[in-house]
């Protein structure tokens, strides 16, 4: 799965855990295509197609659960989260996935 991931996206990766094979958090911090300095220099944050190619991708491998009924289970569950509250998760990346009816979580910081 990273190698297809790399192949894809580059280092633009990121995997926050997986949990004994059963879930994995995929960890993503801006979707945008006029990333700041900061985003390009540290490399947190995704083209707003690349974000459409991971989310399918995913969909396609993965069962996206919701994050407060999670179990664990037999089957490759997915939680997709966002760090740091950065404005193209609002703009883009949640209303896609609101469109696809698919669950995540926002860690922001204050």
């Amino acid at each position: 799965m990273k190698n297809f991931l790399k192949s894809k996206i580059g280092n633009y990766y990121k995997f926050f855990f997986d949990y004994h094979e059963t879930l994995t958090v995929f960890l993503f911090h801006e979707v945008t295509d006029n990333p700041s300095n900061y985003q390009k220099r540290d490399k947190i944050f995704h083209h707003k197609k690349e974000f459409i190619d991971i989310i399918s991708w995913i969909e396609n491998n993965y069962n996206i659960i919701n994050p407060n009924k999670f179990h664990n289970s037999k089957k490759k569950n997915a939680i997709i989260t966002f760090d740091d509250g950065f404005k193209g998760i609002f703009d883009f990346a949640i209303p896609h996935l609101i469109k696809k009816k698919i669950p995540s979580i926002s860690f922001l910081n204050f």
